[in-house]
């Protein structure tokens, strides 16, 4: 998630869509209708021009070559056959164009728009649940074959450490218990790039084709925990869970070791999201902010100590 002082000054300028429009003319859409989605890790919109929709993607203060390295994997996955939302190149034949927006580098990215259904775990059918874990199972198969980025799962590890506050004993005990843990079992897991947040938000269903969207948070790490992070909503729910497995199976079968780090790795990702919540919020919350400002912080800040007590009561 991106720091809330760059959300705030982005969203509230009256220059924004202006600037939105300036970087449209790189892929020489500047004409199109401008329509804001969402802003988390990055500011999404729509654009539409002549009937056709694309999705613009702006990450501020991006990794150039993260986001490259990103565009190689989804143009992969598309070559292999799977459905996902492929870059289009701009004008210069750029993926990747640099801007500047209120003095933060900003890299934009231009994908296709694909159409489809987001659908909520309870409105899922046994055979959904399964083909949704057998695509995760295609995918994966795929991502053990491709060749490309720097390839260590403890950077990842390291990523998530260096967001937790140093000055917590209590979350730095816990933290170490995890690593101690991870280091007794992963020597024997299967590593390649996942996509890290294959919920069902980042899925579009449509005519029985699964689409899938929004690989930005991709990383090099096990693949068991792509199936702890993908299905952690329906983690509580024994008989969601294993149709999902049943699925996964399908396509790529688990080992024992597998099955018993799920909980593991599920646990693994409340750290990842407190440390991102927590280096998120960089506004004084004692000042008076615009009203969507403060609803968001108090938020952030209710999630941060729920997350916070999870960890905490986890053994």
């Amino acid at each position: 998630m991106m720091k809330l002082s760059i959300m705030k000054k982005v969203l509230n300028s009256k220059e924004h869509q202006n600037i939105v429009r300036t970087i449209l003319k790189d892929w020489n859409l500047e004409k199109s209708e401008i329509h804001f989605i969402r802003a988390s890790q990055n500011f999404i919109y729509l654009i539409i021009f002549e009937d056709e929709k694309y999705i613009l993607r702006l990450t501020p203060m991006g990794n150039k070559e993260r986001i490259q390295l990103e565009i190689d994997f989804v143009n992969y996955l598309h070559q292999n056959g799977l459905s996902v939302n492929v870059p289009i190149r701009s004008a210069d034949s750029s993926f990747i164009n640099r801007h500047t927006m209120f003095n933060y580098s900003i890299q934009a990215v231009l994908f296709h728009y694909i159409e489809g259904t987001h659908y909520e775990s309870d409105k899922l059918s046994d055979e959904q649940l399964m083909e949704w874990g057998k695509e995760l199972a295609i995918l994966h198969n795929h991502a053990r074959q491709f060749k490309g980025g720097f390839k260590n799962p403890w950077s990842f590890i390291k990523n998530v450490e260096n967001k937790l506050p140093r000055d917590d004993m209590h979350l730095k005990n816990k933290w170490e218990q995890m690593k101690i843990c991870l280091m007794s079992i992963t020597s024997e897991l299967e590593t390649c790039f996942i996509h890290f947040d294959f919920e069902l938000d980042n899925l579009l269903w449509q005519d029985g084709c699964i689409h899938i969207i929004d690989f930005e948070s991709y990383q090099y790490s096990w693949l068991v925990g792509d199936i702890a992070y993908a299905a952690r909503d329906i983690a509580d729910q024994p008989a969601a869970f294993d149709q999902f497995l049943k699925g996964y199976s399908k396509e790529r079968l688990l080992s024992d070791l597998e099955l018993k780090a799920i909980p593991i790795f599920q646990h693994l990702h409340f750290f990842y999201l407190y440390g991102v919540i927590r280096n998120s919020v960089d506004l004084d919350p004692t000042l008076n902010h615009c009203e969507w400002i403060n609803n968001l912080i108090k938020k952030l800040q209710l999630m941060e100590n729920d997350i916070k007590e999870i960890i905490l009561k986890y053994d």
